[in-house]
């Protein structure tokens, strides 16, 4: 009887210019070009997703959603065509990714209170989802963003924000002195549905790094006025914001998505893992080869990789071998401790010892001559790396 072999190919972005999603589809053609018999269901992708670039993309298209064009308004106030998803094809889950709408070209001085840009796209999005009939919404959140702590998104769905001579501010707008002039806030119009829908926040990598690092004296001027603006809901509106300095990261999105909505901030790559429905994925079909791509060992075994960890794991637990690809050739202490972590992997891969007629790239390439040295690296690797492939009656432990 002849078994066919089933891949669960998990990616993350190996090099600059290559995306975790073109990462896994060079690798399924790879396994095409080998074994040209394989059927498409017998190729299960999983790029690695944690809330930044390309995260609405790839788990729209991971569960089989559905896209929305909308218009809604951008960090510079201008009006703009920006996509909405739907996860799976109930549309009971929306998917926006916070910086296709809100994104600044250039970080903000994080030691400033001054407004650079407005989040109000972002609350338009939320609101157009919540008509759409979703009940509720994954927002990945990577920076920078516009600088208005979140209160651009709470105005899109009906908060009003007053100045000392009672007059309504547009925080549609970009206002630099938007935070200082706030003097009175109405959360009252907000609609039941706002109220009710419920709001996933997957924190990318680069806020996990940012969260680490933070200090509040790191942003003096801005934690001041999150913290009388905090006083200020609390008077109004009955709205207790613990700690309020701890919003100041970055964009300080937090503080409004805290303030006005019921939201959940994650890991976004492990709360990925649960929207694309990772455990149904490796069970159904049973995959029994795993071939994961990543940048170095070492980000497997730091803190910095907890979702491929957490994925690793899980293949390690249902007795499925496999082999990894990283860009470089790891130390040897490097890979003893991942071999003993990771018993059922049984080779490392380096894309650098591809062997390619070529001089190393210089440190200075540009992320497409990265990208092209990869994608050729690629085409020479995997072929010796399937030949290698174990099968999985053979080394499943008892």
């Amino acid at each position: 009887m002849i078994v066919e072999k089933r891949y669960f190919i998990v990616t993350e972005s190996p090099v600059q210019g290559l995306s975790a999603m073109e990462t896994a589809s060079i690798v399924a053609r790879g396994v095409r070009t080998v074994e040209k018999e394989i059927k498409t269901e017998n190729l299960v992708q999983l790029p690695l997703i944690d809330g930044g670039t390309g995260t609405l993309e790839q788990l729209v298209t991971l569960t089989l959603g559905s896209f929305l064009e909308v218009e809604a308004t951008n960090a510079e106030g201008e009006d703009a065509i920006i996509p909405l998803g739907f996860v799976s094809e109930g549309g009971r889950m929306a998917a926006i990714e916070m910086k296709a709408v809100s994104c600044l070209s250039t970080p903000s001085d994080t030691n400033s209170a001054e407004c650079t840009g407005t989040t109000y796209g972002v609350g338009e999005l939320i609101r157009d989802a919540v008509d759409e009939g979703a009940f509720s919404v994954i927002l990945g959140w990577d920076e920078p963003l516009a600088r208005d702590a979140g209160l651009g998104i709470a105005a899109a769905i009906g908060v009003k924000f007053y100045d000392a001579k009672e007059a309504e501010l547009d925080l549609k707008k970009v206002t630099p002195d938007l935070l200082s002039r706030i003097t009175r806030v109405d959360a009252t119009a907000r609609p039941f549905e706002m109220l009710t829908a419920r709001l996933f926040v997957a924190k990318a990598r680069s806020i996990l790094e940012l969260e680490k690092n933070f200090e509040p004296k790191q942003s003096s001027a801005f934690v001041e006025q999150l913290e009388r603006i905090a006083e200020i809901l609390k008077r109004d509106c009955d709205i207790t914001i613990p700690n309020p300095s701890s919003h100041a990261i970055g964009s300080g999105v937090s503080f409004g998505l805290t303030a006005f909505f019921t939201s959940e901030f994650r890991n976004g790559g492990t709360l990925l893992l649960e929207a694309v429905n990772f455990a149904e994925m490796l069970s159904h079909p049973k995959a029994d080869h795993l071939l994961v791509v990543t940048s170095s060992l070492e980000e497997i075994l730091s803190e910095r990789s907890e979702t491929l960890q957490v994925v690793l794991s899980s293949t390690e637990s249902s007795g499925m071998p496999g082999q990894v690809i990283v860009r470089e050739t790891p130390a040897a202490a490097t890979l003893k401790a991942f071999k003993k972590k990771y018993g059922l992997i049984s080779d490392v891969y380096a894309l650098s010892d591809a062997p390619l007629f070529a001089a190393p790239l210089a440190a200075t390439a540009s992320d497409t001559d990265r990208r092209r040295d990869a994608l050729l690296r690629f085409e020479k690797l995997l072929p010796k790396v399937l030949a290698a492939q174990p099968h999985a009656e053979v080394r499943r432990p008892s």
